[in-house]
């Protein structure tokens, strides 16, 4: 893998959910001894802290679903929070999947040039969002989904998911890849520039949580 992700710090479920919001997390992915009660203690703030972000991702946007992934060390990225509304997409949480099912473009570019993408499913089109919304072209049409590496596989994965609109943008922590944070609808529209501000702001504050509550 050509960059270094930032393995160690962990995610994890049992949280309460809020009014027309399901998030779950799971204590057992946390890369934490559990006979320490510090750490589990510990372990519990991040979840909570987790779960807040992901179920105010899943609102704010108003999409079906939100998923927190988390990098592993086999090229593989992990479910480990997952915020829903209602259950028409089928839920991914605590199961894991090749990088390249949820990187639209390749690896190296969303990670490297932390820029997320936004994908339309049902014209196979692929729209970069850069780090930052202000640019103006943050709505560029990259290709179609069908010509660009793992195009394919993306489209794959979700036609499995039912979902016409899918947002991706990475997770950092210590400047470091983490992880990637997703969402899902089953219908697609551009999202405005004001939610795309949202997007940026919690995938940060997610990386501020992970470093904070681990």
């Amino acid at each position: 893998m050509p960059f270094s992700p930032a393995y160690g710090k962990g995610i994890a479920s049992g949280i309460s959910p809020p009014t027309l919001t399901n998030v779950n997390m799971n204590s057992d992915s946390l890369n934490l001894p559990h006979n320490s009660f510090n750490q589990s203690s510990q372990a519990g703030i991040l979840q909570s802290s987790l779960a807040k972000i992901a179920a105010d991702l899943q609102a704010l946007l108003q999409v079906e679903q939100v998923n927190v992934c988390q990098l592993q060390p086999d090229n593989q990225v992990h479910v480990v929070a997952e915020a829903a509304h209602g259950s028409s997409l089928p839920s991914l949480l605590f199961s894991s999947f090749p990088l390249d099912y949820f990187a639209p473009h390749s690896s190296d570019l969303l990670f490297q040039s932390q820029i997320g993408a936004m994908v339309n499913a049902e014209s196979n089109t692929l729209f970069q969002i850069p780090r930052s919304v202000s640019d103006p072209e943050s709505y560029r049409v990259v290709e179609t989904m069908k010509r660009i590496p793992d195009g394919a596989r993306v489209l794959q994965h979700l036609t499995e998911m039912r979902a016409n609109l899918y947002v991706v943008v990475p997770i950092f922590h210590h400047e470091e890849p983490w992880g990637l944070l997703t969402a899902y609808r089953p219908d697609f529209s551009l999202l405005a520039t004001r939610q795309l501000e949202v997007v940026q702001t919690l995938a940060s504050q997610l990386s501020v949580a992970i470093d904070r509550d681990s």
